[in-house]
């Protein structure tokens, strides 16, 4: 199973290989397809370390866990403005090459940082603390209780955190866990369709055609059908529940509508019921009336 550090050393590796495919090539489409790709993975990467590894280098690693997630961010932030500008660009303009190597400068400063201090460090913070939750140096990962993270638990948080973030890089939603989840929850799907419009490589991974094994389970087409199937199966299920809605409201209001018209015709049958009585007593008082006349006349 995947650990952390693997994990995430993966993702460097691809985005240092993406970055080889754009300068390796003069041809304006491979540029913009690994261009695109880069940009993808390292946004999806960044927020996946900030709401998944930082929050683990602060639980496991108390004050010193604290100051390396407070460096990583600062450092992430620095990228996501290099990273936005990168973006927004095409190979054909003149500053694309100069802006991709200006982020990466900083970038593979902070990757191998992160592979030499900060990832040994917590994959020992997180062996430590199984050995103190579970009194063995190597606990069943089946037998932990939810409360006990190891490494490969943290490694599935993280690539399924990463199916859900943005795409793009999007500096003013910081990098910290609460705002950047809130943020990214609005971000997220406008960048997810919009990456249908974007040109990715159609050719495997560069490590599949180096003859690698690849674990990577998704990919920026994979994601965005997913994305789109998910809105399909959504609006399919809003019209659906808005149907049903519409039905039981057209019934109610046929139901209402019988007993109205019951209603009034009750009260409409009583009426002239007792305009019946009335008149009937009226004709009777008449009758007697003229009754009465003719007889005191004949006297």
């Amino acid at each position: 199973m995947t650990t952390i550090s693997e994990a995430i050393t993966r993702d460097h590796r691809e985005i240092k290989d993406y970055y080889n495919e754009v300068v390796g090539s003069s041809d304006v489409a491979h540029q913009t397809s690994y261009g695109n790709l880069l940009v993808w993975e390292l946004a999806r990467h960044s927020v996946g370390e900030e709401l998944i590894l930082y929050p683990a280098f602060e639980q496991y690693m108390g004050e010193k866990g604290k100051e390396m997630a407070d460096k990583d961010r600062e450092q992430h932030h620095e990228v996501k403005i290099l990273l936005k500008k990168f973006q927004a660009l095409t190979p054909r303009d003149e500053d694309y090459r100069e802006t991709l190597d200006q982020l990466m400068g900083p970038l593979r400063e902070h990757m191998d940082e992160e592979e030499r201090d900060d990832l040994p460090a917590i994959e020992e913070a997180l062996k430590s603390n199984l050995e103190d939750q579970n009194g063995s140096a190597a606990p069943d990962p089946s037998s932990l209780s939810s409360t006990v993270v190891d490494s490969q638990t943290l490694a599935r948080r993280f690539a399924l955190t990463k199916k859900f973030v943005p795409t793009r890089s999007h500096p003013s939603a910081g990098e910290h866990p609460l705002f950047e989840s809130a943020m990214g929850l609005l971000a997220a799907p406008i960048d997810h369709l919009m990456d249908l419009m974007r040109k990715f490589p159609d050719q495997p991974s560069v490590g599949e055609r180096a003859g690698q094994t690849s674990e990577r389970a998704d990919s920026p087409i994979e994601a965005t059908k997913e994305t789109a199937r998910k809105g399909v199966e959504r609006t399919q299920s809003m019209g659906q529940s808005a149907m049903e809605g519409a039905k039981d409201t057209a019934e109610a209001g046929r139901k209402k509508t019988r007993q109205a018209a019951d209603t009034a015709g009750d009260k409409a049958r009583d009426v002239s019921a007792r305009a019946r009585d009335t008149a009937r007593r009226g004709s009777e008082s008449v009758k007697r009336a003229v009754s009465s006349s003719a007889s005191s006349g004949a006297s």
